[in-house]
């Protein structure tokens, strides 16, 4: 038997496998015991492989969906699980294989895997903060309540982690307080009595603005001078957080005679 690739066998019978794509003439002689022989020859036509997409094995971020479109590719595909859409989203790690087929039937195939870095770790954190303070969390500042997420990334750019914040405020306080005489005149006392809120969890701080000052919830006081005095409460809760409220008294230059 007689190969156009220059292939000679003696053989019978004889399985060849073709190198490479193309028509090959195949002839056979066959020779008697009186040396008397006959010849025939047939075309071979080997086609080519079709050409596959070749997919490298896939490692994606948490939560991502890998997204294939071999359209563009192959003329028919065939996946492990019967399905022949040119266009595949896969979301579950294991391993994967396709087949494609040409329009003379020819088939190739391959195989890839998908899998996923590591779950990225949660870490709360809850936080209370006074009113119109500000919080730093891990290099942002955050002044109202609500939560708040810092995300890590990995080398792979990958979340990694995630810093979870629920941020709070502690219960409100408000200075508030009353003057019964916010005009005085000299050798008058004036009642201060405080209106705050939540004032048993509270801290005063009173400031009768002549560098005299007292820390009771309510006071009588008097001036020895006259003049125009800004009073300031201040009041502080058990949490640290503080409010002020001031108000002005006049205390009049002339003494208060009784008859």
């Amino acid at each position: 038997m007689v190969f156009r690739d220059s292939l000679i066998s003696d053989f019978e019978n004889i399985q060849y496998l073709f190198a490479s794509s193309g028509v090959y003439n195949i002839g056979l002689e066959v020779v008697d015991k009186y040396f008397c022989s006959d010849f025939d020859s047939v075309n071979v036509y080997i086609f080519d492989n079709p050409k596959i997409y070749n997919i490298d094995d896939v490692k994606l971020c948490y939560g991502d969906t890998l997204s294939l479109d071999i359209n563009q590719y192959v003329d028919s595909v065939l996946w492990y699980d019967g399905n022949t859409d040119k266009i595949r989203f896969f979301d579950d790690v294991g391993e994967y294989s396709y087949t494609v087929i040409n329009d003379v039937g020819c088939i190739n195939s391959d195989t890839f895997s998908l899998d996923y870095f590591s779950i990225p770790d949660t870490f709360y954190f809850d936080k209370s903060i006074c009113k119109n303070d500000v919080f730093d969390f891990f290099g942002k500042n955050y002044s109202q309540p609500g939560r708040y997420i810092d995300t890590i990334r990995s080398v792979y750019g990958c979340d990694s982690a995630y810093n979870v914040l629920d941020l709070n405020y502690f219960p409100d306080i408000s200075a508030d307080f009353i003057i019964d005489n916010p005009q005085l005149c000299l050798g008058d006392s004036v009642f201060l009595h405080s209106l705050s809120n939540n004032q048993d969890s509270l801290n005063f701080f009173w400031d009768f603005g002549d560098n005299e000052f007292s820390d009771s919830k309510e006071v009588f006081r008097g001036y020895s001078e006259s003049g125009e005095f800004v009073i300031i409460l201040k009041v502080q809760d058990v949490f640290g957080c503080v409010d002020s409220l001031q108000k002005l008294a006049y205390v009049s230059p002339f003494l208060k005679f009784y008859l």
